[in-house]
């Protein structure tokens, strides 16, 4: 559950083929969802998700994938790998095939069993729509300073049936965004973005809130969301947000990059 609803709402972002531009590419390879903008080598952008969990992970299942990534023209590409991938030693397999160890993400959930009690008086916030898409797109460079307009890949499923967006406000002015995905039940916390002078007053935990609170109205079970991994030296803002606000880690996710 928790890796196929991310796969399901990146693949969404993905199909999208309005930003010619920016060269999108996906494919299903033995099962592994592969996406690339290989204009940009940010690894977020260049990924794999889903490999291990209905195919074994082969040599040449791997062999495949590079030749995607390699033929498109990306610069590099990461596999994020389920410590439940088969086989088991599927470490071995990529380091063989001249991937490396690069980082681990955390896998996150919670049980939504009732609403959020909403208490930051100095924010509001408010779901929105496609008029509000400059305020959404600008947050998101100006927090993340992705290149060559990827920044905008973020909000092309607002209206969508799926989706639900957020922007908060202090003083009337736009400070945060974020978007909800649900799918089957389960609602992921997608994309979140404060603009730098504006964090720590509370934004994320008010967006986390709000997003949990409009998943279990609308009837969902279980929220997931993913963070970079909190280590003493890479700690992770969003990682200690979403403990202090209820999810439980479920595992460490290990992120294996080829460099070409």
């Amino acid at each position: 559950m928790l890796e196929y609803n991310e796969a399901l709402y990146w693949k969404d972002y993905y199909k999208n083929k309005s930003m010619i531009d920016l060269s999108i590419n996906y494919d299903l390879i033995e099962n592994a969802f592969c996406f690339a903008i290989p204009g940009t080598d940010t690894l977020a952008f260049n990924r794999v998700l889903l490999i291990g969990l209905k195919n074994k992970i082969t040599d040449s299942q791997l062999n495949k994938i590079i030749n995607f990534y390699k033929s498109i023209g990306s610069k590099r590409f990461m596999i994020q790998v389920s410590p439940f991938a088969n086989p088991r030693n599927f470490e071995e397999i990529f380091l063989r095939n001249g991937f490396y160890l690069h980082n681990f993400w955390s896998k996150l959930y919670m049980e939504l069993k009732s609403t959020y009690e909403i208490s930051n008086k100095n924010s509001i916030i408010e779901q929105i729509g496609e008029f509000e898409i400059n305020d959404f797109n600008k947050i998101i460079l100006d927090a993340f300073q992705f290149e060559n307009n990827t920044h905008q890949l973020f909000g092309k499923s607002i209206g969508n049936h799926n989706w639900s967006y957020y922007l908060v406000k202090e003083n009337d002015i736009p400070i945060a965004v974020s978007s909800l995905f649900i799918n089957d039940g389960t609602a992921s916390l997608a994309v979140a973005a404060t603009l730098p002078n504006a964090r720590g007053k509370g934004a994320q935990t008010l967006m986390i809130k709000r997003r949990l609170n409009d998943a279990f109205l609308k009837g969902c079970r279980y929220a997931v969301v993913e963070t970079a991994k909190d280590t003493a030296d890479k700690p992770s803002v969003s990682y200690r947000n979403v403990i202090k606000n209820g999810f439980k880690l479920a595992y460490h996710r290990p992120n294996f990059v080829y460099d070409f």
